[in-house]
């Protein structure tokens, strides 16, 4: 236990010295942790990591992709993509965007009467978001049959026949396994907001890295504000 714990402390320290690093420099080199949400991870920011290496080839990006709470004042990351807006005073951000969903099916399940559907879901660590607070209302009586915090996950459960999950329309529009079900309410949109520490936001390596991620979302027609 005593190890462990100071293992833990370890690790913080070399965080903060990272972060420390970070807040001082005014050369563009080293690295700049950031947390996104799966989806935008995986189909906005991935695809691009060598457009940002060829620009910036002594930065590297240190990417966490996870539905949670980016816990930066835990030096877990420098930059965020929040699906909502912080209230904590001490962070800067600005909205880049917006995630839209629907309520998505396989053929063959979509063919069933909507009384008959059964849903994917995410577990339990994520019922604060706000489609899964609408999926739980949109029920009415009917099951949830598989659980998981991974999107992906969902979807694959989705295209076989698993059940109905709540999908990023910039996922679900683009699987041709997969149709889009109509309903009267869709689910609704999760804005996207970059964050990070006002004291981090004036290094150039920062300034780079945001730069990057706003470039990245802003190349998605379905992430859009409106």
């Amino acid at each position: 236990m005593v190890v462990a714990e100071l293992a833990v402390r370890m690790t913080e320290s070399a965080q903060a010295i990272d972060g420390f690093a970070l807040r001082t420099s005014a050369v563009m080199s080293g690295s700049v942790r950031i947390s996104v949400p799966p989806t935008i991870g995986n189909f906005c920011i991935a695809p691009y990591i060598q457009e940002f290496r060829e620009r910036h080839p002594s930065l590297k990006l240190v990417m966490a992709s996870t539905p949670e709470i980016a816990p930066l004042d835990r030096g877990v990351a420098d930059i965020a993509i929040r699906m909502f807006k912080p209230q904590e005073a001490s962070l800067l951000s600005r909205r880049v965007g917006a995630i839209r969903f629907g309520l998505y099916a396989s053929r063959a399940y979509a063919a069933r009467p909507p009384a008959q559907w059964a849903f994917i879901a995410y577990d339990a660590s994520l019922d604060h978001v706000k489609h899964q607070v609408w999926l739980r209302r949109f029920l009415d009586g009917r099951p949830i049959v598989f659980e998981t915090s991974d999107v992906i996950a969902q979807q694959m459960a989705a295209r076989n026949d698993v059940g109905v999950a709540i999908l990023p329309t910039m996922l679900g529009g683009r699987d041709a396994e997969l149709v889009r079900l109509s309903v009267d309410v869709n689910p609704p949109d999760a804005a996207l907001w970059l964050v990070t520490y006002p004291d981090l936001r004036r290094t150039p390596a920062i300034q780079a890295a945001m730069a990057f991620l706003a470039e990245c979302i802003g190349r998605e027609p379905q992430l859009k504000s409106q």
